[in-house]
């Protein structure tokens, strides 16, 4: 059944300037609903932001619930 999801963030890793927190009702897991949409929104920040620069790869989730 659906329930409650969350899933909290911080970046850059190094020296933190965002913090993101999402909670979502009626969800089927935070790695299936919340993190696809905060990964959207990192990625948005990271375009905007011209001085943050990613390390590596983004890191591609696959997680069931």
């Amino acid at each position: 059944g659906l329930k409650h999801a969350w899933m909290i963030l911080f970046a850059p890793y190094e020296s933190p300037r965002y913090a993101v927190a999402i909670v979502m009702e009626n969800a089927v897991s935070g790695g299936i609903t919340a993190a696809p949409r905060l990964r959207h929104l990192m990625q948005e920040i990271f375009t905007l932001d011209k001085t943050l620069t990613p390390r590596g790869p983004a890191v591609e989730m696959d997680v069931q619930g």
